[in-house]
């Protein structure tokens, strides 16, 4: 692990470590999963997704919004093999409208965290009375371990 000192914020280290205590779990002495021998093979592909949903379900559950990182998104695409488009990127969450069921609050005024159907971690902007509510979320970031965007009101 690099430094604490070298993240942006708290939330980005802890994010940052619960991504390699799952690493560590691969271990033959403890849950036996392949690592993968090289960039892209189906092995590393695997870890690596287990390495992302695994932290983001532990950062939703705590609250923790790590810093949103637009090329994580891209970098996941990569390793699973999603095919790029004409500009040489994978198609992003970015831009698309998502159901998501607001499950409290943030620290902030206006910060509410949920979850999409897909138990993908979700951090919007929106008022407090969707709290206990499905709403389309329209994203404007994809994350380290969540997506953000903006709640749609009436």
């Amino acid at each position: 692990m690099p430094p604490r000192e070298s993240f942006v914020s708290e939330e980005s280290y802890c994010a940052t470590l619960a991504h390699e205590l799952i690493h560590w779990t691969a271990h033959p002495s403890r849950l036996v999963r392949e690592l993968g021998k090289r960039f892209g093979d189906q092995a590393y592909a695997a870890e690596e997704l287990i390495a992302e949903m695994r932290p983001a379900f532990l950062c939703s559950d705590l609250s923790i919004t790590p810093e949103v990182r637009e090329d994580h998104a891209q970098y996941l695409a990569t390793c699973l093999g999603i095919p790029k488009d004409k500009s040489g990127r994978a198609p992003p969450a970015v831009g698309w409208s998502l159901p998501v069921l607001f499950e409290n609050e943030g620290r902030h005024e206006g910060t509410l965290f949920g979850r999409t159907r897909h138990l993908q971690a979700v951090r919007a902007s929106g008022p407090a009375r969707l709290v206990g509510q499905e709403v389309p979320v329209n994203i404007t970031a994809a994350g380290t371990n969540s997506l953000k965007g903006k709640a749609e009101t009436l």
